[in-house]
């Protein structure tokens, strides 16, 4: 029997412009294709955040400096066969654990969690791997 469930190519980003307060004062969401993407870096980052910045350009018409990039790297497979009741969408689940990485690059922050738990810091070239620390730090 053929499965009908078939893996994303993509990962899901949202790029913000956080003010000083951390309000959002622009945002951009899109799909970044999977390939060689599968280890989240801050040259990652900074290359995705300059890429969204020209998609905002052209998309807008207007410069933007984003300063945050949220990439949620969790692996989702999709039922290309069924459609959910709004007529259009998929039914889509999880495999694995749920991967997401942020990057403040005002405070140049990188950090990875999985299943919301904090497990990879690099604090201006710091790093820190030490799950129950940056728990701790975080509370």
């Amino acid at each position: 029997m053929k499965s009908n469930w078939k893996e994303l190519d993509y990962y899901h980003a949202e790029f913000s412009k956080l003010n000083d307060k951390n309000f959002v004062e622009e945002y951009l969401g899109c799909k970044i294709k999977k390939d060689g993407r599968d280890i989240f870096t801050i040259e990652l980052a900074n290359e995705l955040i300059e890429k969204a910045n020209k998609a905002y350009k052209e998309k807008y018409g207007k410069d933007v400096d984003f300063n945050y990039v949220k990439l949620d790297m969790t692996n989702i497979v999709e039922d290309t066969e069924n459609i959910l009741d709004d007529g259009v969408s998929h039914p889509r689940r999880e495999i694995g654990k749920t991967r997401v990485g942020k990057y403040d690059k005002r405070k140049n922050i990188l950090r990875i969690w999985e299943d919301d738990v904090p497990v990879y810091e690099n604090n201006n070239g710091k790093i820190c791997k030490d799950v129950c620390a940056l728990a701790d730090s975080l509370m």
